[in-house]
């Protein structure tokens, strides 16, 4: 193990620019290592990659169901960053909690994973740093491995959300069941042909930079790279990355959604919560820009599209543990929503099926 990690060290300082791919391909062709699935396993320990751009290590790393499965052996982190790597030892005995995806979690029901966060970086007064990992496994054995799920349990049950699910009043109610009708009229206008006739024209315009970020193979990053591409190198963090004013003052928040064409994919679509409380303003939309390249024509296409598109809405299904606990949750877009990209697709609102998601969200 702590060979491997020195390799890795000096891997890095020699090849400055490399990526956790680039790190993990080289390992697998000088080191008696298999791949199991994110995973890279020896006989004696099993380590965890993770790329991180800045200074917070918030990543998702590994589901606990999986982490079990190595914990009888020391479970290595390698964080990846741009200038250096640096790792931590990530058995049950080191974790917080289970922060993701953790609000079923219990005893019979091993679900949820961690965050780089939920790793503790020192343990007794002992830093979770390679030079201790010896010390600090010999520690974990000791444990009994339920101890640590019962632990573990306890300590995700009293995770409290910090984001308060969005209560509409009467007003906002109406409001919000009007929308489709909004969407109707508005994808009939000048405004928003012309508001996706740009974006395919910016595309055509960086269409090379689209190409070349589209070769990233971390699935996160590459959709990073893209999305600064149409939002001139910035990356927001709230529902929409670009906001678009009509005339009428109207502002479209419009979320952008990559894909490669020869990838299957069901990204994440909007926070609920966050999604009802901009439609219950009358001035605010929302849509998505779908930016899909495909590798082997050398080709960029856009859709900007309404989400009560009846293909959009069909394939959109909510995943309740994707958002805080106590909210809405997330929805979901599946690979199906592919035929929205033919050339004579024409969008459209379904008003019944519309009106029936929003009061679907609005009961959750």
């Amino acid at each position: 193990m702590l060979e491997l990690i020195r390799w890795i060290i000096n891997f890095k300082n020699v090849n400055t620019r490399a990526t956790k791919t680039d790190i993990q391909n080289a390992i697998l062709q000088n080191f008696e290592i298999v791949r199991q699935g994110s995973v890279l396993v020896h006989h004696e320990f099993a380590i965890r990659f993770s790329e991180v751009n800045g200074k917070s290590f918030s990543n998702v790393v590994l589901s606990l169901s999986r982490l079990l499965k190595h914990d009888h052996s020391p479970f290595v982190v390698c964080v990846v960053t741009p200038s250096n790597v640096y790792f931590r030892l990530a058995n049950t005995t080191f974790l917080k909690k289970i922060s993701h995806s953790s609000m079923n979690l219990d005893l019979e029901n091993i679900v949820g994973s961690f965050l780089g966060t939920d790793i503790l970086s020192e343990y007794d007064e002992i830093q979770n740093t390679h030079e201790n990992f010896l010390k600090l496994y010999s520690i974990h054995k000791k444990f009994d491995i339920k101890d640590n799920i019962k632990r573990l349990v306890s300590n995700s049950k009293k995770i409290n959300s910090k984001i308060i699910k969005f209560q509409p009043n009467k007003l906002e109610h109406k409001v919000i069941l009007d929308v489709p009708k909004r969407f109707e009229s508005l994808i009939k206008t000048s405004d928003w042909i012309e508001t996706e006739n740009s974006f395919k024209n910016h595309a055509q315009k960086y269409k090379i930079e689209i190409l070349e970020a589209a070769k990233i193979e971390n699935n996160k990053i590459r959709g990073r790279e893209i999305e600064k591409i149409f939002t001139g190198n910035t990356i927001h963090h709230s529902i929409g990355d670009i906001e678009i004013l009509l005339p009428d003052e109207t502002v479209i928040f419009v979320d952008i959604k990559s894909k490669l064409q020869h990838l299957s994919s069901a990204p994440k679509g909007y926070n609920i919560d966050k999604f009802l409380k901009l439609l219950s303003d009358q001035k605010k939309m929302f849509a998505f820009l779908f930016v899909v390249v495909d590798m082997i024509e050398q080709d960029v296409r856009i859709k900007l599209i309404q989400p009560f598109d009846p293909t959009l809405m069909k394939f959109t299904i909510v995943q309740p543990h994707w958002a805080g606990r106590g909210t809405r949750g997330a929805t979901q877009l599946t690979v199906k929503i592919r035929e929205i990209f033919d050339n004579d697709y024409k969008q459209s609102v379904d008003y019944e099926v519309a009106v029936q998601l929003l009061e679907k969200f609005l009961r959750l």
